[in-house]
């Protein structure tokens, strides 16, 4: 909404972290308390909040000394920020003071959370006037709203209860709007969602209740009273009582087939239009992940026909295979009969590229690829097993009498694909690959369908297609001398044809005399002449290039990623931004790389080789490692300053030296950072990786610190096997080694130390802790020395040595209350804890804990505090404190989820069982 004072729309955000957005663009703010202030008046807006109460909602009963000063100060804050450009702040009316309390203005329409209501409202009126169908919309669009939980992401006194509150409405709706859409008649999508559900709230009968129906309107009674029986069994193990009498008659209506169960056909009628007649579109309920399809499909008659045969009918096999030479169109085949099959799927279609043949030569792990199609279909992250073998189960189970279809495009093995083969007889699985996979036909029983070149036929009429037949009958030798040189290959004839479109004007014979095919790096796509060289087609497209867009790509071949970003480029090519995104738009419209997503490129795995040739004839040695030490400066640069901004109190890292050329990039707030993280760390691990293989630049390595805090988060380590982080930092010690840097050294013997105490290698972790212990005595580096005594200590406990560790952890936390080391304070605390609860003084540790949980709260660092609340719940119930326990696991367990961290499943599992060990 526009204010008085000039233009500026706001939009308050509290279902998720809080956020307000100003014409669409995130408000900055500054420190979490200032968030709490905000959204404690948001969550009383339009209504005076009276300053006795709004201290004690932000800070509870520890109100500081100067809490009405720091209320003011927050306040003046919040209006600066939210007041329209060039606004006069005495006049500004959005947050006031009244004899009251303050008042935050909030329009119609400026919160979600009065949306949220607003939609409700507006589906129990819908619903009182028989329009059930409306009232699901609008109750899928109050859903739409939530983002997670209220204000995620803060603390304070006021909003546990509010999370409570509203969490409990945020359910109850999602129980209303499936109970609402089962009476549309046969709701079998809706059952993956109700089984999530149920998993998550497993007390919650109604939800059982919503699921039984859903079952039996789906033609399976048998899970419908399945279900009934696993709650019983569920409510006598943990309660001792029996369902609700509800419950137990809708068994009973069950057990008879009861038809007053299904719906009456009128409840079945069309969804009302909009407005303006168009039929309004349901809202998605099952995964639709197909790509497009090519517009001008061609040719491909036999096998389309094979494939109808397969994909069809009673007789429909479950596993097809579609296999040929890179280039020959096994994924636009793939694709085309995906889209024309996808009705007879309506339980949803999966996609996943397995990068089989990868220019990054990373293919998509298994387990990987099942985790996205999990979290496609609902399952929530934390029920996912970490196990391949688990999670391919799960899989299974929540495919079972499912109709889904799957395409498993660019499979490199039968392994790879095996695990991602559902075993339900009303699935399709299609996997494209340039192996034969033999395996899978052999002992899988997968029908395959096999891709040679184009005929003559179909690749003229590709090309008529693509250039129209005037343009081809005008110039015929032009368009043989074509056809002969793309050898029927459709790769090799889309990007001929796409370039002459983009250059209409050109005559053929012209664009036809430029495809002679010279050698190369890809002769394992030569057939037996040199018409079928796919570098004369690549290098067609390549030579009409302006200088700099054929740089980059030349450079691009260089570059260790799977994806590169205008950024990254510009490092490249040592260029601006400006004439690297240029650049990067003049290689997209020629189709020698692809946007695959806003400002994100990359291209096809025979154009990568292609380039990487390319590189090597046009580009000396010396240009080669510099494009490289530039673009490898951008990702370590980058990484470090983004690490600072999600952990701004951790060690200094050890500095890059400036690069001419090299452009990193500035986050502007944490969520920035890790969305780059998030979006880079394919490259990032590559990059890593890229020392070993090509003894490239050493400080590449280097990169391992800026990465440190982010896979700590996101569970990388807790995952993976820890080799690539010893041998990473195995060349950091040797780069500072070699550059005099002691205290690089030492913190990087503590690093050492700490991967390979991972390791379970508790022994050599302790011998690089003393290592890094003597070099930071030496230097008198006090921070250094104080984290260092902690790593000893820490190391002494996982040793079965607590005293020694006790003796350490205190002069670490002397020295780290000298220096004002919060972070290292926090950190010591914790293994002060650790170091009693071992000793056997879990009062101590509890103690030791708590203090180490409220440090990390007050630096915002929660990944830490969660791992601290966990082990605190662990010495709770050493000492017998059952409930404490399960209050710290609990609040770690959400911490945990909020980050999508494996060790969420670990803390859940501990609860389960300690909740049924207890009855």
């Amino acid at each position: 909404m526009t204010g008085r004072h000039g233009t500026g729309q706001l939009r308050f955000e509290v279902l998720g972290p809080l956020q307000v957005l100003r014409d669409g663009t995130p408000v900055e703010f500054g420190r979490p308390q200032q968030r709490v202030v905000l959204a404690a008046l948001l969550l009383n807006a339009n209504r005076p909040l009276g300053r006795d109460r709004f201290v004690h909602a932000v800070w509870g009963p520890a109100v500081p000394e100067y809490a009405v000063n720091l209320l003011q100060k927050h306040v003046s804050g919040l209006r600066r920020l939210l007041a329209p450009p060039g606004a006069d702040l005495a006049r500004y009316d959005r947050v006031t003071w009244t004899d009251a309390g303050y008042v935050c203005a909030v329009r119609p329409g400026e919160l979600d959370l009065d949306d949220f209501d607003r939609e409700v409202e507006r589906a129990a009126g819908a619903r009182a006037r028989g329009d059930s169908r409306t009232a699901s919309r609008a109750l899928r669009d109050a859903l739409a709203l939530w983002r997670g939980p209220l204000c995620a992401g803060l603390t304070a006194p006021f909003l546990d209860a509010y999370r409570d509150q509203l969490a409990e409405r945020h359910v109850g709706v999602l129980e209303d709007r499936i109970e609402l859409e089962l009476t549309f008649g046969d709701r079998a999508d809706l059952v993956p969602e109700l089984r999530a559900l149920v998993a998550e709230h497993p007390l919650r009968e109604r939800l059982h209740e919503l699921l039984m129906l859903a079952l039996y309107r789906s033609q399976r009674q048998a899970e419908a009273l399945a279900a009934y029986h696993d709650l019983r069994r569920h409510l006598l193990e943990e309660l001792g009582i029996e369902p609700t009498d509800r419950l137990q008659r809708l068994q009973r209506r069950l057990l008879s087939a009861d038809p007053a169960l299904i719906p009456a056909a009128a409840a079945e009628r069309p969804a009302m239009p909009e407005p303006d007649g168009r039929p309004r579109m349901a809202a998605p309920a099952v995964p639709a992940q197909l790509p497009h399809r090519i517009r001008h499909f061609v040719g491909r008659r036999d096998e389309l026909a094979r494939l109808r045969d397969l994909t069809r009918g009673d007789r429909r096999a479950s596993l097809v295979t579609i296999t040929g030479t890179a280039g020959v169109g096994k994924t636009t085949l793939a694709l085309h009969q995906a889209h024309q099959v996808r009705g007879q799927f309506p339980d949803g279609q999966l996609y996943v590229n397995l990068r089989g043949f990868d220019g990054s030569g990373t293919q998509v792990e298994a387990g990987d690829a099942l985790m996205g199609f999990l979290d496609a279909l609902g399952v929530p992250s934390h029920q996912v097993p970490t196990q391949l073998d688990l999670r391919a189960a799960l899989f299974r189970s929540v495919l079972h009498d499912r109709r889904v279809l799957l395409v498993l495009d660019n499979a490199a093995t039968a392994e790879q694909v095996r695990p991602l083969v559902p075993a339900s007889d009303g699935c399709l699985v299609i996997v494209t690959s340039r192996n034969s996979l033999i395996g899978l036909v052999a002992v899988d029983g997968a029908e395959r369908v096999h891709l040679d070149l184009f005929d003559a036929t179909e690749a003229r009429q590709l090309l008529t297609t693509r250039l129209g037949a005037d343009r081809l009958t005008a110039e015929p030798d032009a368009v043989e001398e074509m056809l002969i040189s793309c050898a029927g290959l459709p790769l090799a004839l889309g990007i001929v044809a796409a370039r002459a479109a983009c250059h209409a004007s050109f005559p053929l014979a012209v664009l036809a005399g430029q495809l002679p095919a010279h050698q190369g790096e890809l002769d394992a796509f030569r057939g037996d002449d040199e018409s079928t060289d796919l570098r004369a087609v690549i290098s067609w497209s390549y030579r009409v290039l302006a200088p700099d867009p054929a740089r980059l790509f030349r450079l691009m071949g260089v570059h260790p990623g799977p994806s590169i970003t205008v950024a990254a480029a510009a490092s490249l090519l040592g260029e601006s931004l400006s004439s690297a995104a240029a650049a990067l738009t003049a290689l997209a419209t020629a189709n020698l790389v692809d946007e695959r997503s806003p400002g994100r490129y990359g291209f096809h795995d025979l154009l990568r080789a292609f380039a990487s040739d390319e590189a090597q004839v046009a580009e000396s040695e010396a240009d080669r490692r510099s494009a490289l030490h530039r673009v490898l400066f951008h990702y370590v640069r980058t990484a470090q300053c983004a690490d600072l901004l999600i952990n701004p109190s951790r060690e200094p890292l050890v500095p890059v030296p400036p690069v001419p050329g090299a452009v990193a990039v500035d986050h502007e707030d944490e969520t920035s950072a890790l969305t780059w993280f998030s979006a880079e760390l394919p490259v990032l691990l590559a990059i890593v990786d890229l020392p070993r293989r090509v003894r490239s630049d050493p400080d590449t390595s280097l990169l391992l610190w800026g990465l440190e805090t982010f896979l700590d988060r996101r569970g990388y380590w807790h995952e993976r096997q820890y080799d690539d982080g010893y041998a990473g930092y195995q060349q950091v010690l040797a780069y500072v080694g070699q550059s005099g840097d002691r205290g690089g050294e030492a913190r990087t013997h503590i690093h050492l130390a700490w991967v390979l105490e991972r390791q379970g290698k508790h022994r050599p972790a302790l011998a690089h802790a003393q290592q890094a212990l003597a070099l930071f005595t030496a230097m008198d580096n006090k921070i250094g020395l104080a984290e260092s005594l902690n790593a000893v200590g820490w190391c002494h406990i996982q040793l079965g040595e607590p005293e020694p560790a006790v003796d350490h952890c205190m002069r670490a936390l002397r020295l780290h209350r000298v220096t004002g080391h919060r972070d290292g304070e926090a950190h010591t605390l914790d293994s002060l804890g650790y170091a009693y609860q071992r000793l056997g003084q879990h009062d101590k540790a509890v103690l030791y804990y708590g203090r180490a949980v409220d440090l990390w709260r007050e630096l915002d660092v929660p990944c830490y505090e969660a791992d601290t609340l966990t082990r605190i719940g662990d010495a709770h119930h050493a000492r017998g404190s059952l409930g404490s326990a399960q209050d710290a696991w609990r609040q770690a367990l959400l911490l945990f989820e909020r980050f999508g961290h494996p060790a969420a499943a670990e803390i859940k599992s501990k609860m389960d069982a300690e909740t049924s060990g207890g009855t």
